[in-house]
């Protein structure tokens, strides 16, 4: 196959995968809203907040993965690449066994939880078997996780992601229909999780079929000693990672439980269900990019192309911040007023912060990418519990003067520290450049940050002249004015920068193929 045509190729695959992860995610989070807005109204907040605190701890135990998974992808990237059948065999039956074990840890480690959650849900006033029970019914659903869904890894790296994706939105579309149904008619918190548990269980179960089907290749084989001496080697160090996005994931939740009170969770929850949502929806647009990131670094070796290919990902994950964190920040308090009412609104600090989190999150997960495909996990576990520990010390710190806002701060300056040293593994260990290089990609950050800056205060000037109260239209409105504003400043203040040019060089050449296509219809 020629250069020309792998490239043509991937395009194509990255186009079939972002655009079913796009409408898997715009799906989920559609029901996300509804389902939450039903739970509200028709099971409480009192139970929202046990909801999300039992979240919580059951990511806190699913560190019991330790990083196998993350540490299997990479080592299939060769194997893939060369067509190796029978290691890709031998690599995910190691998975195979490796999440059964997990699972039957999990089980036992949501035994020995149950006689903890008295101390951490504070203000519930819950009989303690119904606690136990739905926390029980809540772990379930991973636990069937660890059982069924390993061979999902396989279609991830062959490209094919689009496969399970689809499965699961039409088994979430299905279950959360009849979820929002029995909201309604049973108001019932247990009948909810048990739902919850049949949507997991059912799409696993498919993509579980349709794998045995689409891979006869694999087969029960020995365990390959060597290749799990190597997988178990990059585990101990991705561990640390685990480690810090559990802190990332649950430690929030958990302060303010145990420090403000459960409510409380279930105010912040609303805010940090828009921020998931969005953090989901970008993740389901470059999860495709991924394996084929870790495909080029097998061939690429040269740092000079390296760093062309990841400032050129930098900057389409700048792009979509742009797009997506900008508006976000100008909507959030009409769209929460909307959805669930004046009172739940959280004061400015809160989105401000959220939207600081989260533009971090988005723009520095280039350099996330670019680690996990050179299998940089050892230098990047001390840059992991740098930030980990700066998280719990900060938010405990932090939430003692200035509550909430404390605690998201303290997740703000972790998440500082994590793009601080991984653009320096990157730069330094991965590409090997000197530190002019790393300085003109500072210097470029710095940039970005001004122009998003100045797009956020635009965009706010504009939308303030809608002298409306909030409503569905006037968001729908607002958001059309403000992707608007952006398209126009982002180009202008962007349009010098080659990896711009490159950008619309690509848009053009797509727009061409698709005028020849319609012109031969």
């Amino acid at each position: 196959m020629s250069k020309r045509k792998s490239l043509v190729d991937r395009k194509l695959v990255v186009i079939k995968n972002s655009s079913v992860g796009l409408l898997s995610q715009l799906v989920t989070i559609v029901f996300a809203f509804v389902t939450r807005d039903m739970f509200i109204k028709y099971i409480g907040m009192e139970l929202l907040g046990v909801n999300s605190t039992f979240t919580s701890v059951l990511n806190a135990l699913s560190l019991s993965e330790l990083g196998f998974e993350s540490a299997v992808v990479y080592s299939l990237y060769r194997p893939m690449h060369d067509n190796d059948i029978e290691k890709i065999n031998d690599i995910i039956n190691i998975l195979k066994v490796i999440y059964r074990c997990i699972g039957a840890f999990f089980i036992l480690g949501s035994l020995l939880w149950l006689p903890f959650l008295q101390y951490i849900l504070v203000d519930v006033n819950l009989v303690t078997s119904r606690v136990y029970m739905f926390f029980l019914l809540q772990a379930s659903a991973s636990i069937c996780s660890y059982f069924l869904a390993y061979k999902r890894t396989l279609l991830y790296v062959n490209q094919k992601e689009y496969i399970s994706k689809t499965i699961d939105m039409v088994v979430n579309c299905a279950l959360n229909i009849v979820q929002c149904i029995t909201i309604f008619i049973f108001k019932s918190y247990g009948i909810y999780l048990l739902l919850k548990f049949a949507q997991i269980l059912i799409s696993n179960i498919i993509i579980h079929a349709f794998c045995t089907h689409y891979y006869p290749y694999l087969h029960k084989s020995k365990l390959n000693l060597q290749i799990l001496k190597e997988i178990v080697k990059n585990v101990k160090n991705i561990f640390v990672g685990r480690l810090a996005g559990l802190v990332y994931v649950s430690t929030d939740s958990l302060v303010i439980s145990a420090f403000i009170n459960t409510v409380t969770v279930a105010y912040y929850g609303n805010y940090t269900i828009v921020v998931t949502n969005l953090k989901n929806l970008t993740r389901g647009l470059f999860a495709p990019i991924m394996p084929i990131v870790g495909n080029y670094l097998v061939e690429e070796e040269s740092g000079a192309q390296r760093e062309n290919v990841f400032l050129l990902y930098t900057h389409l994950r700048f792009w979509l911040s742009l797009m997506i964190i900008s508006p976000a920040i100008i909507l959030i308090d009409d769209l929460i007023e909307v959805w669930l009412g004046a009172e739940y609104i959280l004061p400015s600090i809160i989105t401000y912060l959220f939207a600081a989190e989260f533009y971090i999150d988005l723009v520095h997960s280039a350099s996330v990418d670019y680690i996990n495909g050179m299998g940089l996990f050892k230098m990047d576990k001390y840059i992991e519990l740098a930030g980990a520990v700066s998280n719990i010390v900060f938010s405990i710190l932090f939430v003692q003067f200035f509550g909430l806002a404390g605690v998201i701060a303290g997740t703000v300056l972790s998440q500082c520290l994590f793009w601080a040293g991984r653009s320096t593994i990157v730069y330094f260990k991965g590409m090997g450049l000197s530190g002019k290089h790393f300085l003109i990609y500072w210097m470029r950050n710095i940039y970005y940050v001004f122009v998003f800056t100045l797009c956020t205060w635009i965009c706010g000037l504009f939308y303030s002249r809608i002298e409306t109260e909030a409503s569905v239209a006037k968001i729908l409105t607002g958001g059309i004015i403000c992707e608007l504003c952006i398209a126009a400043i982002g180009m202008v203040m962007l349009f010098r920068l080659r990896e711009q040019r490159k950008i619309l060089d690509i848009a053009a050449g797509i727009m061409r193929k698709a005028c020849k296509r319609m012109k031969k219809a």
